[in-house]
């Protein structure tokens, strides 16, 4: 059962990538065709919609994949539990669709929304269908990149052959949803070779409920940071502010979640690790930090020097204002992914949710108080910075109050060598930028001649450093049968 955890971090990290390479090709497609107005609607309305995915989510998905996988070599076992979870779904799903409606009828501010929320809505319900946590607990990354690559081509097709004005911003609504809808359905069907999904009434539904409410306080504070941004920006100041604010945020999220991809995919292996090998536990730990901290601050600071040209072919030069937000939303996705491993990869798989809600809730706190003095002065900027904040937040409420933390990342003295040598690789690609910038005018150019001399580059200097992990991949290349 147990498969390969590289594959399966590479699968994932596939299917997370399409949702870089996708964006790419459609939305500099979309902020021309819509423009920054339209386009902050959409994300105001999908900021919406992302709580209601939040509240009818109630904090399974998290839940289901670390109890699941403790279980899922027993089939009995396992097929009660799935269904159980199913059908809360579904009933958490139901409530929140009656929360919204009335939040529809009653929320002035959102009647002028109304037929793009009742559009994007739809996706909710087909979210819980899917029950998508069941392809992760049996680590089948495999069908879920397939899925995701034929699911986004037909989509990208039908958005070039629908979407060509401003006035098809309801089409590109249902679009959105579509994505959604046909994994809700594919995935229902698919899930059938490992449990056949039914509504039945949980027999343990308060043991289940009690300690999902953990994971979803913890979801809902995280959100609220995440993006109680888009929502306050929109209300203090203009949808304007909110579509340059989109830009920045696109960017931030897709690298983001490339990085999320590869924790995602450790969790199941880590929860079996930690009951039966805490020695594997902590040395896979290890790995991962290690391998975050030689490709994260390289990667932050390619972003950070290129911020104009990727925001310019993103979005054009009417979205050049949102450069400094970027710019301080890649430092935020620095302290981010970090968090992200402390938090999963620590703390859930050492039952420890309740310090990420402490740290979360903490986070989330930060955030909105500060939005509220910041975001009327300096707009989109402003949101990026609180986003920096509130995950610095994180980072230091976790490491506080779990001192395992530093025990791990520290048991190895490698992690210093590590990131000695990605500081050196982000000093050499900040120098191959301004060499790129005297001889070329144009982002094109400034662009992939930054990006393939600063990865060559890097390369040369991990070679220098006899890096482990470099090293290992050239022996391996050296001796493809070893």
């Amino acid at each position: 059962m147990n498969k390969s955890l590289k594959i399966n971090a590479i699968l994932n990290t596939v299917r997370m990538s399409l949702k870089i390479i996708f964006p790419l090709i459609t939305f500099p497609y979309v902020a021309r065709i819509l423009g920054t107005q339209r386009l902050g609607q959409i994300n105001y309305v999908q900021s919406i919609i992302n709580y209601m995915v939040l509240i009818a989510d109630l904090g399974i998905s998290t839940y289901a994949v670390r109890e699941c996988a403790k279980i899922r070599s027993n089939k009995e076992k396992t097929e009660m539990f799935c269904n159980e979870i199913f059908s809360i779904n579904i009933i958490t799903t139901i409530i929140t669709y009656i929360l919204f409606y009335m939040g529809i009828l009653f929320i002035y501010s959102l009647h002028q929304y109304r037929k793009l929320l009742l559009i994007m809505s739809i996706s909710v319900m087909f979210n819980a269908i899917g029950s998508d946590w069941i392809n992760s607990v049996f680590e089948d990354f495999f069908y879920t990149t397939i899925r995701s690559l034929f699911i986004q081509i037909f989509n990208l097709v039908c958005l070039f052959i629908f979407v060509h004005k401003e006035n098809d911003i309801y089409i590109y609504a249902v679009l959105l949803s579509l994505n959604t809808i046909l994994m809700g359905v594919i995935n229902f069907v698919y899930c059938r070779r490992y449990v056949h999904l039914k509504f039945v009434i949980p027999k343990h539904v308060w043991n289940h409920i009690k300690a999902m409410m953990v994971f979803f306080a913890n979801t809902v504070a995280v959100t609220l940071y995440c993006d109680s941004d888009t929502i306050m920006l929109g209300t203090m100041c203009d949808a304007y502010y909110v579509g340059l604010y989109a830009v920045a945020v696109k960017i931030y999220t897709v690298f983001k979640n490339i990085g999320a991809a590869v924790i995602v995919v450790t969790i199941p292996r880590l929860a079996n690790y930690y009951q039966e090998d805490t020695d594997k536990w902590k040395n896979l730990i290890i790995q991962i930090v290690e391998v975050f901290t030689l490709f994260l601050p390289p990667l932050v600071t390619g972003i950070f020097v290129l911020a104009r040209p990727i925001i310019i072919f993103l979005g054009g030069n009417q979205y050049l204002q949102a450069m400094p937000a970027l710019k301080i939303l890649s430092l935020s996705l620095l302290v981010a992914l970090y968090s992200g491993i402390f938090t999963n990869c620590i703390n859930i798989t050492q039952n420890k949710e309740k310090i990420n809600l402490v740290a979360t809730i903490c986070a989330a706190t930060i955030n909105i108080l500060l939005n509220i003095f910041i975001i009327p002065v300096m707009q989109h900027n402003g949101a990026a910075i609180t986003t920096l904040i509130a995950e610095i937040t994180v980072v230091i409420v976790c490491c506080c109050l779990n001192k395992d933390i530093w025990q791990i990342i520290m048991s190895k003295s490698y992690i210093l060598i590590i990131l000695l040598q990605a500081v050196i690789g982000c000093f050499i690609i900040v120098i191959i930028h301004r060499i790129v910038m005297f001889f070329f005018d144009s982002i094109i150019f400034e662009v992939v001649f930054t990006v393939l001399s600063s990865i060559l580059a890097y390369f040369v200097i991990l070679i220098l450093f006899r890096n482990k992990y470099v090293m290992n991949l050239i022996n391996k290349f050296r001796n493809p049968l070893c």
